[in-house]
C-alpha cells in the first residue's frame, strides 16, 4: 500500500494526495465543500469525516483500500447521529483513460495504477435516509446502505449525484439512475452513463491539478 502524501491545495493542507485531487474534483463542479470541520465522539469512536459539503447536506469519507469494519461503524454512527448521507468512497477515483504504467509525478510521488479500461476504479458505500413505498403504496422514508452506486453527472440537473446501478436484461446493458443529489428525481428517470464527457473532464481536472 502506498503511504499517504500530505498534500497542500489552495491554502489548504489535506492528509493525503487523494483528498487534495478529490477538492479539486469538486472545485471542477463548483461545489462547496469544507474539509474536516468537525470531530465527532461517537459512543467511544472519535471522527473526522474528510469533507462536508453543505448544498448537499452530505459527509463524504476517501480511503484508499475499503473501508474497514470500524470505518463503516464510524460512518454508520455519524449518519444514525446527524441523519445527514455519509459517502465512503475506496480506491482511486481519478485514474480513468490511462495505462498501468506506474509513473512519479513532478514531486517524485509514484500514484496507484489505473484500469485499462478507463473506468475508475473506485468503489462506495452509501449510508442515508432513502425515499419509497411500502406493500400498500404509502410513501416512507428508511435508512439504508448501499454499495452499487457510484458518482455521475445528471444532465436534467446539472449536478454531481450519486447514481444507482442498474442493469437491463432485456437490452443487456448497464446504467445509473440519481438517487442523491438530483434536484427532480420524481420529474426524470434518466438513464446515466458512469464516464460522460463531463465526468472525464472532472477526473482529468483532479489528475492534472497543481499543489503548492
Amino acid at each position: 500500500m502506498i503511504p499517504s502524501i500530505p498534500t497542500t491545495y489552495r491554502n489548504v493542507a489535506y492528509r493525503s494526495r487523494t483528498e487534495a485531487r478529490t477538492a479539486a474534483f469538486l472545485d471542477y463542479f463548483q461545489i462547496r465543500h469544507e474539509y474536516e470541520p468537525r470531530k465527532y465522539h461517537l459512543d467511544g469512536i472519535v471522527y473526522i469525516p474528510d469533507f462536508w459539503l453543505p448544498d448537499y447536506e452530505m459527509w463524504i469519507e476517501m480511503k484508499g483500500q475499503p473501508p474497514t469494519p470500524h470505518e463503516q461503524e464510524k460512518a454508520r454512527r455519524l449518519f444514525k447521529r446527524e441523519d445527514n448521507p455519509v459517502l465512503i468512497i475506496s480506491g482511486v477515483p481519478y485514474a480513468v483513460e490511462r495505462d498501468m504504467t506506474l509513473e512519479p509525478d513532478d514531486d517524485g510521488y509514484v500514484e496507484e495504477g489505473y484500469d485499462p479500461t478507463g473506468e475508475p476504479t473506485y468503489s462506495c458505500m452509501l449510508f442515508a435516509t432513502m425515499t419509497g413505498a411500502n406493500s400498500r403504496g404509502v410513501a416512507h422514508t428508511y435508512p439504508c446502505e448501499l454499495t452499487n452506486i457510484a458518482l455521475v453527472y445528471c444532465a436534467e440537473c446539472e449536478r454531481l449525484c450519486i447514481g444507482e446501478h442498474i442493469f437491463d436484461h432485456d437490452l443487456n446493458r448497464d446504467f445509473y439512475i440519481p438517487i442523491l443529489g438530483c434536484q427532480r428525481p420524481s420529474k426524470h428517470a434518466a438513464e446515466i452513463e458512469l464516464l460522460d464527457f463531463r465526468m472525464k473532464q472532472a477526473y482529468d481536472a483532479a489528475r492534472t491539478a497543481q499543489f503548492e
